[in-house]
């Protein structure tokens, strides 16, 4: 009997004015989208891999960790601008770079993966592999400067696609090739880079 006596204070199914300013709240922040979680995901695990990075390179006084620290920076900007999360979140206001970043950081990314090897192997002394590496670092960096000064291109594609697709395997055969014959600790950093 109780339930059956219960009524609604007001049957008013008009707005107020009091509900038109909280439907209507600039400051009010929405749940964080997929694309801020990824965003935020990244920037954590890039941020704690060049800490530590950072650390290990003052520790042992060894500059190949800041190499790393900025490939991991470099690969992590890639993958953010390939995703359009860049261009959404870190430079919403540039059009023009968004779209000139996506095929500007690919190469980059390879090119500085390819300084990193070569540091990573610059003590080992082998003349014609550093030789590769300067000249494939130096390939990827007129690569995403030709972009820049050019613009965009169905050829300055295909040769970008080219260069990482065969960059990536010429890194991935100097490792291993190394670790093959001269340090069987390495396989670690090979699987690394391989990925």
């Amino acid at each position: 009997e109780l339930l059956g006596a219960w009524q609604p204070m007001s049957t008013d199914t008009t707005a107020r004015p009091a509900d038109a300013l909280r439907a209507d709240d600039s400051t009010a922040q929405a749940p964080p989208s997929g694309g801020a979680k990824h965003i935020g995901g990244l920037a954590g695990c890039v941020f704690l891999v060049v800490l530590l990075s950072i650390a290990n390179a003052v520790s042992w006084r060894d500059a190949v960790h800041l190499y790393y620290a900025v490939h991991v920076l470099i690969v992590g900007l890639t993958l953010l601008v390939l995703n359009g999360l860049a261009g959404e979140y870190l430079w919403p206001a540039n059009p023009w770079w968004t779209d000139m970043a996506a095929v500007v950081f690919p190469p980059l990314a390879v090119a500085w993966m390819g300084l990193f090897v070569q540091a990573l192997l610059a003590e080992r002394g082998r003349r014609r592999i550093d030789g590769l590496l300067v000249a494939h670092v130096a390939l990827g960096a007129v690569l995403a400067l030709w972009v820049l000064v050019n613009g965009r291109s169905e050829a300055i594609f295909r040769a970008q696609s080219l260069y990482i697709g065969l960059g990536l395997p010429f890194m991935a055969a100097v490792l291993g090739w190394h670790a093959a014959r001269h340090a069987p600790g390495i396989w670690w950093v090979f699987a690394g880079v391989a990925l």
